[in-house]
């Protein structure tokens, strides 16, 4: 097959060891041709020259989540079929990317063999979705509002990590230095524990202090 009609495949996972295993599965099949990257934002510049057939994008990147980089990549009149991987098994999150129109959300903890023929579906026109099994975490009777210890300006810092904002826009928003941010941040732990972005999302969505749980922190 003549690389003109492979299928192009962007890769962007900050994963080295699974990023390169769905690699080499895709190789060996012969019909995709893939560039990788391990942040958003060299993905997006990947893009613009690359042009991909398919976009395979993890959920939770270092510099940005990946729905907010989908969405990103639509907006440049890219024309691609896209799929999130992911290690939160949520219901929400599926919700979401069939909310935006992805074409698949697939759990990272299904063999890699499995992820690869979803990705074949895809390219063959269908959906591919992995079977949710948590749904949204709510909130138990007797429980104590964790959130109620925190600042109105922590409160306002946990909405924006919702949204999926890097520090440096945090930051830039909030007029203040990401020296600042981190110290807010720190104490955000101190209150309520270690928490990746992910479940800091969740446990707000539960308390009502954020409206959608769909697209979680994408900053570390």
């Amino acid at each position: 097959m003549t690389n003109s009609n492979k299928t192009k495949v962007l890769l962007c996972d900050d994963h080295a060891v699974f990023r390169l295993g769905l690699r080499v599965l895709l190789e060996r099949a012969e019909s995709f041709i893939v560039e990788e990257a391990e942040r958003a934002d060299r993905a997006a510049e990947i893009a613009i020259d690359f042009k991909p057939d398919l976009v395979v994008v993890d959920y939770l990147l270092p510099d940005q989540n990946g729905l907010a980089l989908i969405q990103s990549l639509m907006t440049k009149g890219l024309k691609f079929k896209s799929v999130l991987l992911t290690n939160v098994e949520e219901e929400a999150i599926q919700g979401k990317c069939k909310e935006l129109g992805l074409q698949g959300c697939l759990f990272k903890s299904q063999p890699i063999e499995q992820v690869l023929n979803s990705l074949l579906k895809v390219v063959q026109g269908e959906e591919a979705y992995s079977t949710a099994t948590k749904p949204v975490q709510q909130v138990r009777a007797g429980e104590s509002n964790p959130f109620a210890r925190l600042t109105p300006r922590e409160l306002e810092i946990v909405r924006k990590i919702a949204k999926g904002l890097t520090q440096k826009q945090i930051a830039q928003e909030l007029n203040i230095s990401v020296r600042t941010l981190e110290k807010h941040r720190s104490n955000i732990t101190d209150k309520m524990g270690k928490m990746t972005p992910a479940e800091l999302t969740r446990q707000a969505y539960a308390w009502g202090i954020i409206s959608d749980p769909g697209l979680t922190s994408g900053y570390r």
